[in-house]
């Protein structure tokens, strides 16, 4: 039920875009293979393997796949008495490596990546067998000296009688006169002498030159040695035989698991694949539909984005918005010619048979489609010369299927429905076959430029109507579908538009009808008025964006400021106690002194009951501070405070001695007094801690003036600044730099562009201080 839809939405162009990520043959076959199903657990743990397998490139790194073309070498020595090639034999080493290294790396990573880890699971490693074949075989597929004691002697051997065979080749020219020389021919050493020196009835004469002037000619005194190296090269290919086919019965006997251990890995090949592939066309997993909603927002067909991407245009691809809801299961596409009318279709289609062969969709959250079970397609010119079949006879073939076979878990896209014929025969086979369709449940996208089936759609409930946006200004479409209102087939403009000979424009005009022309006027005005209100839409939805920033901006600087200001307050009352203290602990040193001279006893009562009264007045306004704006009195370990009047950026407190606690807040430990801590608001919680002992105040205030201050000097207040009020959860803070010849003015703005903890600064407006004053936005 889904071949003929898979073919004329070009699935396997599709498959093949995957496939073009994988490593090897096998998974490149596996992928291209891949048909819809049906199976919603299939499709749901397809999904989540993808998901999984993104999350995990994203964090760990890729994952180690290897091609597994040598699993038919296995099958072969299971089949087969001959031993393996080297080259093969090294093949199988290394994805027994791949498959260990796999094993072993997500056996540690189960809780993180489960369904990783059930893959995994199924390898068997065999990393002794990699051992003994990389410990014989050099990677180029020669057999190491090593392999063996008897190999290693005979190569030895050999060494030494190519060796003598060169020191005798040597000395063997002298008789032979100057024009002779020393070589190799095959595997013998031999001289090349002139033919006239060649003695008669002594030695092997194995061949001429070119020229034929000389002759390759091995004296008697290399014979034998000749003889001795051509054995021992005898010996040597039997040593190797003997040692690969060691090493081949080694794979013969662990065949079964080696094949196994090769299905995994090529299955993670292809899982690689569609999660590289689902990443580079951002795709998400979409929900699954259980009332056969299709909800796509900003959908993309991913072979129109490679297109438009090679071509440089990737920006010029507009994302499909498309609803078809429960109650209005048939959707009607109209607009003019070249608007994206049959994009849409296929891009709808694409995305229900891609997330059927277990692929996420290019489409964005929130997205929502069915698993449908059966999906018809009639898009395009299917003519068949062949059949003598002509275009419309196709487009009834399939539309008389989709009539016959289609339900309430059925597809149908539609290109043009009834096209092709008389047009009103054809708006009236239409009709009859939407309303069939109606009837049978199945969800259903058609395109069409017929009037008949425009006003049926605006009649009929169940059915709605929606149309691809024109911009009537520009005379362009733009490719945006607009639901809920039919669109103009405008055919009559376009050829106005492109220089048609206006005469034949106007009989055409007059030919179509009033009737016609009511329609396309209201149809017109519809479409006018759509994209208007579309247009103020957008409009008001970000003002009201801005707006709400706005305000979030103003209650957050509103609080800070009241924060700031009761905390100013606070300070100046207990400045203002402990003067008081003070001057009270002065009089009472006075009095003493008074007593032991015997002053008037009156005169010092009035000044102590004088001082008591003010301190009794500072401390009854300490006392009506908000308990839950004051300060904490006293902590324990493991609370929750802040530095901040806010409650934000909120921290941990480590440790208590007397009246100083010692706090981790924002990767930091620091050291300050009980009573300047606050409750905490938020839950936040704090990376890895850097230890720092240092003594820290709130920020009293958010401003800070630096005017007349040396650069540096002045950059090192406002970092300090910046620190205070980050960690006091000011969002925003005040520095007064002035002027002058801008010197300071460009030195701050510089240092709060490379600072990562500055979101964005500005200068004041006339009344905030002009260009002397820079606010800056804290992250």
């Amino acid at each position: 039920m889904f071949s003929h839809a898979c073919h004329v939405l070009d699935l396997s162009a599709v498959l093949r875009l995957v496939a073009s990520h994988c490593v090897g043959d096998s998974a490149r076959t596996e992928i291209n293979a891949t048909l819809p199903t049906c199976d919603r657990t299939a499709i749901s743990s397809s999904l989540a393997a993808i998901d999984e397998l993104r999350a995990y490139r994203d964090r760990e790194g890729d994952v180690v796949v290897v091609d597994t073309a040598y699993a038919k070498h296995v099958e072969a020595c299971r089949s087969e008495s001959r031993s393996l090639a080297p080259e093969s034999l090294l093949d199988i080493a290394a994805g027994e490596r791949a498959a260990d290294e796999l094993h072993r790396t997500l056996s540690s990573l189960i809780s993180e990546y489960p369904l990783l880890c059930e893959r995994a699971n199924g390898i068997v490693p065999h990393s002794g067998l990699a051992d003994k074949i990389e410990t014989v075989i050099e990677a180029d597929g020669s057999i190491k000296d090593t392999a063996s004691p008897a190999l290693k002697r005979i190569r030895k051997e050999m060494v030494s009688l190519r060796s003598g065979l060169r020191r005798l080749s040597e000395k063997s020219l002298k008789s032979f006169g100057e024009d002779a020389l020393a070589t190799v021919l095959g595997s013998r050493h031999v001289l090349v002498v002139p033919r006239k020196r060649v003695p008669r009835r002594e030695g092997i004469v194995h061949s001429e030159s070119h020229s034929g002037g000389s002759l390759y000619f091995e004296p008697p005194a290399l014979v034998e040695m000749n003889n001795d190296l051509e054995t021992r090269q005898a010996d040597e290919g039997a040593e190797i035989a003997r040692i690969l086919t060691a090493l081949t019965d080694e794979v013969r006997a662990v065949a079964g698991s080696l094949l196994t251990n090769a299905a995994v890995l090529s299955g993670i090949d292809a899982l690689r694949a569609r999660a590289i592939f689902c990443s580079d066309q951002r795709c998400v997993t979409p929900a699954i539909s259980a009332n056969g909603r299709i909800h796509l927002s900003r959908a993309r067909h991913p072979l129109l984005a490679r297109v438009l991407g090679e071509a440089g245009s990737a920006n010029a691809l507009v994302p499909l918005d498309i609803d078809v809801e429960k109650g209005s299961r048939v959707l009607v596409i109209t607009g003019p010619n070249a608007g994206g009318k049959t994009v849409a279709l296929k891009t709808v289609g694409i995305c229900v048979v891609m997330l059927q062969c277990g692929l996420q969709v290019p489409c964005a959250v929130p997205s929502e489609l069915p698993v449908f079970e059966s999906v018809f397609v009639d898009i395009g010119d299917e003519q068949s010369m062949e059949s003598s079949m002509s275009t419309f006879t196709s487009h009834l073939r399939h539309l008389d299927e989709m009539s016959r076979a289609a339900g309430d878990n059925s597809l149908c896209l539609i290109d043009e429905i009834g096209d092709g014929t008389d047009p009103d025969e054809g708006a009236a086979l239409a009709i009859a076959t939407l309303e069939r369709l109606l009837e049978s449940g199945a969800a259903v996208v058609a395109t069409t430029h017929y009037g008949r089936i425009k006003t049926f759609a605006l009649e009929t409930d169940g059915v709605a109507n929606a149309s691809m946006a024109f911009d009537d200004e520009d005379g362009r479409p733009l490719y945006r579908l607009l639901q809920g209102v039919a669109g103009r087939s405008r055919g009559l403009e376009t050829a106005r538009r492109t220089g048609f000979d206006e005469r034949v424009v106007q009989r055409a005009e007059a030919v179509v009808g009033h009737a016609s022309f009511q329609l396309e006027a209201v149809l017109a005005a519809l479409d006018t008025e759509k994209l208007a209100l579309e247009k103020t839409r957008k409009e008001v939805q970000q003002k009201e964006m801005q707006l709400e920033k706005e305000i979030l901006l103003y209650r957050e600087k509103s609080k800070a400021y009241d924060m700031t200001r009761r905390e100013a307050q606070r300070r100046a009352l207990r400045e203002a106690e402990e003067l008081l203290v003070g001057a009270r602990r002065d009089i009472e040193n006075a009095v003493r002194a008074i007593r032991e001279k015997e002053a008037d006893r009156s005169a010092v009562r009035r000044s102590r009951e004088a001082i008591d009264e003010k301190l009794a007045r500072i401390r009854e306004q300490l006392a009506r501070q908000e308990p839950a704006e004051s300060a904490l009195q006293s902590v324990a370990e493991g609370n929750r405070v802040s530095l901040s009047p806010t409650g934000k950026p909120s921290g941990r407190v480590i440790s208590v001695h007397r009246d100083r606690a010692q706090v981790e807040i924002t990767g930091k430990r620091i050291t300050i007094a009980v009573e300047k801590l606050y409750p905490a608001l938020d839950a936040a919680t704090s990376d890895a801690p850097v230890s720092y002992d240092v003594p820290l105040d709130p920020l009293p205030s958010t401003s800070i003036d630096v005017r007349g201050s040396e650069r540096e000097e002045a950059l090192a207040a406002v970092s300090r600044f910046v620190d205070r009020g980050v960690l006091s959860g000011v969002r925003e803070i005040r520095i007064v730099h002035g002027i002058g010849e801008r010197v300071l003015e460009r030195a701050v703005r510089v240092y709060l562009q490379g600072d990562q903890r500055v979101e964005s600064f500005r200068s004041g407006e006339q009344i905030e201080g002009g260009a002397g004053v820079t606010f800056v936005r804290l992250k």
